[in-house]
């Protein structure tokens, strides 16, 4: 009888002893994703930055200030009264 009695209890032992390190196990490794997505999550983040830095700086290299302040032609002069068309003005003359 204590022999069956002791079975019983180191097999509740060994139940309990495996539950125990399942548990730790499977909690370590969802702490272990959570500090692999809070990474990623920053990374993210510091490559959206990069990209919208890149972007204002494609954006300021091409704009039409940045071009109009590099033409270094003496003869350019900017246009100060445009020509607006529309349909009732005509470019050419029709003098038919």
């Amino acid at each position: 009888m204590n022999k069956k009695i002791s079975v019983y209890y180191i097999a509740l032992l060994a139940l309990v002893a495996f539950q125990v390190i399942t548990t730790v196990v499977q909690g370590s490794l969802v702490v272990h994703h959570g500090k692999k997505m809070s990474q990623i999550h920053a990374q993210t983040q510091e490559l959206r930055q990069q990209k919208l830095q890149l972007k204002t700086a494609i954006a300021e290299e091409s704009s039409l200030a940045q071009v109009s302040l590099s033409v270094s032609d003496a003869g350019f002069s900017p246009i100060e009264k445009p020509i607006l068309l529309s349909a009732e003005k005509t470019v050419a003359y029709s003098g038919l």
